[in-house]
């Protein structure tokens, strides 16, 4: 968790770099994409187990976040209705900044995707 504010502003200085391709005019998709990215590393800390692994990916169109633990047990489910503050609105969120989020697991690992437009 002490990780994540480094781990926010070092996506960011990827995501807006000068070499970064495939970018055109991105508008506000990377800060939809550090908030994803927060939200969900943010709930793999906190509901599944070490180790957390995120990763950005890129092609010509699209860019995929990826937020990978150890939990094989817990299905990521979006929240239902809650107070405000109380939490539980990653997913929610993540479909809400991104264009496709899903979920998937392999042996060891349990993944939860989004992709972002890389070029407008």
């Amino acid at each position: 968790m002490t990780d994540l504010a480094r781990v926010r502003r070092e996506l960011l200085e990827e995501i807006t770099a000068p070499h970064a391709a495939p970018q055109v005019v991105l508008g506000r998709v990377p800060e939809n994409m550090v908030l994803v990215a927060s939200e969900l590393a943010t709930n793999a800390l906190q509901h599944g187990r070490p180790p957390t692994v995120l990763s950005l990916l890129a092609d010509d169109l699209d860019y995929l976040l990826d937020v990978c633990d150890a939990d094989l047990e817990t299905t990521p489910v979006i929240a239902g209705e809650r107070p405000s503050g109380a939490g539980g609105f990653g997913l929610l969120i993540a479909h809400r900044l991104s264009q496709e989020v899903g979920w998937y697991t392999t042996d060891a690992t349990k993944h939860v995707w989004a992709t972002f437009p890389a070029q407008r």
